[in-house]
């Protein structure tokens, strides 16, 4: 894309498209491509459909040129933009934090339903390993009435968590913990809700993983060891048992080769109601359960 040339909307984008072709599925880069011109531009999506002759200015196609870069070397456009959108609340992304997908939006919602339904239960919802606080932060914006408590090992995104809810003034209370070593609810009662997206992807499924994903997407918040996949399930199951009231839930989300195993690690008369779901794509996604 040459400085000296004039290009317009359109133009920029066919040479976007074209380039990015090899790195991105067709429709995923239409999306990327719409992102990208909306950040740099300012233009909103019925704008740049409107205006497909409208001319780039330099600095404009000089944004666009080091950004297609990057998305060449499989760099995330969230990255990139250092934002994304989670259950319609905007979040701030980095390196230090996974990019929250489409199915934990749904996770967020299985839990809301229960919320609904449940008015018995103390309205306290821990979250844990929060990472960019999506969950937490859907959850208290939606529910206002809930006390909600999310924790995190790393630090760095603990810092973008509290910053994601301090942008849209939600009050949560972030804490630094382990869900392996569970220090303890800094709450005054217990849990009527504990919910979690933890590491659940096995080593050995790396290779079937995009480079966009390994490459920049924190390895400690995706993977667990072939050897001991269950490893964060078994301290979830843990801080429910001295820290979820009797009656309260359990929502995580899980491996979708692994719904037997959790089946058994919760199958004891400590919990109840167990149940697996599927997610959009009719994958086992989703384990619910009750404390006994």
């Amino acid at each position: 894309m040459s400085p000296h040339t004039s290009h317009t909307i359109r133009n920029i984008t066919q040479r976007i498209t074209e380039a990015l072709r090899p790195v991105y599925p067709t429709e995923e880069c239409t999306e990327i491509v719409r992102l990208l011109l909306e950040e740099v531009t300012g233009l909103s999506r019925v704008q740049l459909l409107a205006s497909p002759l409208h001319p780039l200015t330099e600095n404009e196609e000089k944004n666009l040129t080091e950004a297609l870069y990057r998305l060449q070397h499989h760099e995330p456009i969230q990255y990139i933009l250092g934002k994304t959108w989670f259950y319609g609340f905007p979040l701030t992304v980095n390196r230090n934090v996974l990019i929250p997908r489409p199915e934990t939006e749904e996770l967020v919602t299985m839990a809301m339903q229960e919320f609904t339904k449940n008015h018995a239960l103390p309205p306290v919802v821990l979250d844990a390993g929060t990472g960019s606080g999506c969950i937490a932060i859907a959850i208290k914006s939606l529910n206002p009435q809930m006390k909600v408590a999310a924790f995190d090992l790393s630090a760095a995104a603990l810092e973008v968590a509290r910053l994601n809810a301090a942008s849209i003034s939600a009050e949560i209370h972030f804490f630094r913990d382990n869900i392996v070593a569970f220090s303890g609810l800094p709450l005054s009662e217990k849990s009527g809700f504990l919910i979690s997206n933890p590491p659940y992807i096995m080593e050995k499924e790396k290779e079937q993983m995009r480079p966009n994903v390994v490459k920049f997407e924190p390895g400690s918040a995706l993977f667990v060891s072939d050897d001991d996949p269950l490893i964060y399930y078994r301290g979830l199951k843990a801080i429910a048992q001295k820290w979820v009231i009797s009656g309260g839930f359990l929502f995580f989300e899980i491996n979708e080769s692994l719904e037997k195993e959790m089946r058994n690690l919760f199958n004891e008369p400590n919990f109840y109601d167990i149940a697996v779901e599927k997610d959009m794509r009719g994958k086992p996604r989703f384990f619910r359960c009750r404390k006994a």
